[in-house]
């Protein structure tokens, strides 16, 4: 099984671009409660979002992409990123143009309030090194890949709250210190909010 994990920090604040919002075929919700909201965002060639702006940004790519972002400055960026990549970007006023010769696909989150700092517990990267694949850490946001290989186990370890998004599904097993667990049977695109 693979996933792709946000661990956020408790003052983050995140949000998708209203542009891309507006597109409703292009966006679709995965996780919206009081904490956080996660999307799946479609981006077609040549598609141009509006410059209504956006907050602070945190990005999983799904596909290869390549867009153009333009300030209301005029000063614009070029960016290329392979699937598996993740990326911050800062809040701005911009627009945005797949400048790609494909549809690109990401997943991105937004924090609406501060969730639950971790219990006590080691942290999943270093508790698990083989199992979790840091992509992206700023003061922010840290964004891991994790596959868990058939029989794989991880030591006890603790997050604060967080969302998965199912890149590869399968069967887990989640069983905290000392109790039985529970079994999850994972789908690929599915997306999870744990507190």
């Amino acid at each position: 099984m693979k996933v792709c994990h946000w661990l956020f920090a408790s003052s983050l604040v995140l949000a998708i671009p209203s542009a891309l919002l507006a597109q409703e075929e292009a966006a679709k919700k995965l996780v919206d409660n009081e904490v956080m909201n996660v999307m799946e965002i479609t981006m077609k060639p040549g598609v141009k979002t509006e410059g209504k702006g956006h907050g602070n940004v945190a990005a999983y790519f799904l596909t290869d992409a390549k867009f153009k972002m333009t300030g209301e400055d005029g000063a614009s960026k070029d960016y290329s990123f392979k699937a598996g990549d993740a990326a911050w970007f800062p809040a701005k006023n911009e627009t945005a143009v797949n400048t790609g010769d494909s549809d690109f696909k990401l997943v991105a989150a937004t924090i609406k309030k501060p969730g639950n700092p971790p219990p006590a517990g080691g942290d999943p990267h270093k508790v698990g090194p083989d199992i979790y694949k840091q992509i992206l850490a700023n003061d922010h946001v840290r964004v891991y890949e994790i596959t868990f290989k058939p029989g794989a186990k991880i030591g006890m370890h603790a997050h604060p709250s967080h969302t998965a998004y199912i890149l590869e599904g399968n069967k887990l097993h989640i069983a905290p210190e000392g109790q039985t667990g529970q079994d999850f049977d994972i789908a690929p695109g599915a997306a999870m909010f744990m507190d």
